[in-house]
């Protein structure tokens, strides 16, 4: 079969038959061909002659099968060099038209196949007599009916789980099958029966759309998964990064040429399966066992995309396994996948009834406290536990503070410092106020430590209530504020000493001994403002001291 590539696809078939132009066919030496995305029109020549025997005048029917690799994405038509007749076309809404049936002589016949297609140039054309060809196209039915098969009944599956558990990883999975399911009815040219698209490329677009999004909830199942908003927080914040980029790039695909949007998503799809299986693995080091098949199941799934994308892309010659291991990567990752979301269940469902079990063990130490405690994890900032002090002072039960925020019960905590992250680092007490169940402000003394129990991370927060110290306080302040008040107001001079000096006095003491301001007067001994000897002979300074004893 010769190749002649016409990049401008202004050539007609008359153009082609010239003898200048058959100077310009090059041999091609291999059965599939592949040239990635390009908008060159190609003609395919090859001469027919049939097999030796039989009547010299009959004729022998044959089918020749285009082989899309994207069944309806490529526009063919088929001519008979001798008569010029054009014998079949295809590639405009119908997906099934991507055979031609060719009436073989006994005597050399030439013909020319041109295609044409802007969204994967991918096609593996073949020669049969019919029942071979009824036999081909079975074998391919049975295929894409277990490949099917296996997908719609793990999207089933997973359903029932996700109604079953209310565990969002099972939606994200179950999003990412269903997108799955839609690009690859697409590219085997399924849903173009249904899907009313008279343009291919526009068609392709929708494909590439569906296949954006399953790269999209492929980030939020790893997210959920391997629970990264508790356990990395940095990754966490990476794998949303990656769902809005694999969004963006599905909408690309509907406003931008193909060869942007297949380079981007070969691109993405490759890197997004290693990000996240290198996501397992960090989670599976750090001891998340159900990681391990979680990276597996990625590992796979990206050996088949790279393959898909290097033959999609020109890369690579096409075949049937490399063009098709997407598929095949794709329904094992599934039964992968969903062997991982059992095991992460089950997991997670040990670890959380070996929780409990600690905590109902450190619920009892801490009931035997006299001072409240609160066990608030310590990336939710969610209260997971308290005692029987706790729920004296807030004056709510235990049932109506777990689980909710901390900072719904501490007046001065924030959403990003309940409790304070230094308070951790210290043995240091600090004072809050608590929001009882009247709404009303309880002052305590708290103090906060970090723990680890069975693998998680939590905040110790112990504190005791100073309503009556701080009420003591007050009426200390008070009785103080009424004294200076006296102290201040007396017409008779007042003057307080401390060790034969003094601290302090009133207007009155002032006036009576000259003094313009308390600084001349402050700091000065008995002695200073009497004479140094009393009309008795006594030192001054002694006779002071002696009447103040």
């Amino acid at each position: 079969m010769d190749i002649f590539e016409n990049p401008d696809g202004r050539l007609t078939f008359s153009d082609v038959v010239q003898p200048d132009i058959n100077s310009k066919y090059q041999v091609n030496k291999t059965q599939c061909l592949n040239f990635g995305v390009t908008p060159s029109v190609f003609w395919l020549k090859f001469s027919l002659l049939a097999m030796p025997g039989g009547n010299p005048s009959a004729t022998q029917v044959r089918v020749l099968d285009i082989g899309e690799a994207f069944p309806g994405r490529i526009n063919w038509a088929l001519y008979n060099a001798q008569s010029g007749d054009l014998i079949g076309s295809g590639g405009s809404r119908n997906a099934r038209d991507t055979y031609a049936r060719i009436q073989v002589l006994h005597q050399p016949q030439t013909f020319y196949l041109k295609v044409a297609s802007t969204t994967g140039f991918m096609l593996c054309p073949r020669l049969f007599a019919w029942e071979p060809y009824l036999d081909h196209i079975n074998h391919h039915n049975v295929w894409f009916g277990v490949f099917y098969g296996i997908l719609i009944a793990v999207i089933v599956y997973n359903m029932v789980l996700f109604f079953s558990f209310k565990d969002h990883s099972y939606l994200w999975y179950v999003l990412h099958l269903v997108f799955a399911l839609l690009y690859f009815m697409g590219i085997n040219g399924i849903s173009a029966g249904f899907m009313n698209f008279d343009d291919p490329e526009r068609f392709g677009a929708v494909n590439r759309f569906c296949l954006g999004l399953m790269i999209a909830f492929m980030a939020l199942l790893t997210k959920s998964f391997l629970l990264t908003r508790i356990k990395a927080p940095k990754t966490d914040r990476l794998i949303l990064a990656v769902f809005g980029s694999a969004c963006v790039l599905a909408l690309i695909n509907l406003l931008f040429p193909a060869r942007l949007g297949v380079n981007l998503l070969v691109l993405m799809g490759i890197l997004v399966p290693l990000m996240m299986a290198l996501a397992a693995w960090n989670s599976l080091k750090s001891g998340f066992k159900p990681a391990f098949l979680f990276m597996v199941s990625w590992a796979f799934f990206m050996i088949g995309v790279m393959l898909f994308g290097a033959t999609s892309a020109g890369l690579i010659p096409f075949s049937f396994l490399g063009f098709n291991w997407f598929q095949i990567s794709s329904a094992v990752a599934a039964i992968l996948l969903s062997l991982a979301l059992a095991d992460r269940i089950r997991t997670l469902q040990e670890e959380r009834s070996s929780f409990q079990q600690s905590m109902k063990r450190m619920t009892m130490i801490l009931d035997s406290m006299e001072s409240g405690v609160f066990l608030i994890e310590s990336k939710t900032k969610i209260i997971k536990e308290i005692n029987q002090a706790a729920e004296q002072i807030i004056g709510q039960d235990r049932e109506k503070i777990v689980g909710k925020y901390c900072w719904q019960f501490i007046r001065s905590a924030g959403s990003e410092t309940c409790p304070m992250a230094d308070m951790c680092q210290s043995d240091d007490c600090r004072e809050d106020k608590l929001i009882n169940n009247t709404g009303d402000e309880i002052p305590v003394l708290k103090r906060a430590k970090l723990i680890d129990l069975d693998g998680h991370n939590l905040i110790l927060e112990s504190f005791v209530d100073i309503s009556d110290l701080k009420r003591a306080e007050e009426a200390l302040r008070r009785s103080e504020a009424k004294f200076k008040s006296l102290f201040e107001s007396s017409r008779d001079a007042v003057m307080i000493i401390e060790k034969n000096r003094y601290v302090d006095c009133n207007k009155a003491t002032l006036e009576m001994f000259g003094c313009d301001d308390i600084k001349d007067f402050l700091g000065k001994s008995l002695s200073d403002f009497s004479p140094s000897v009393q009309p008795s002979g006594v030192d001054s300074g002694k006779e002071a001291f002696m009447h103040i004893e």
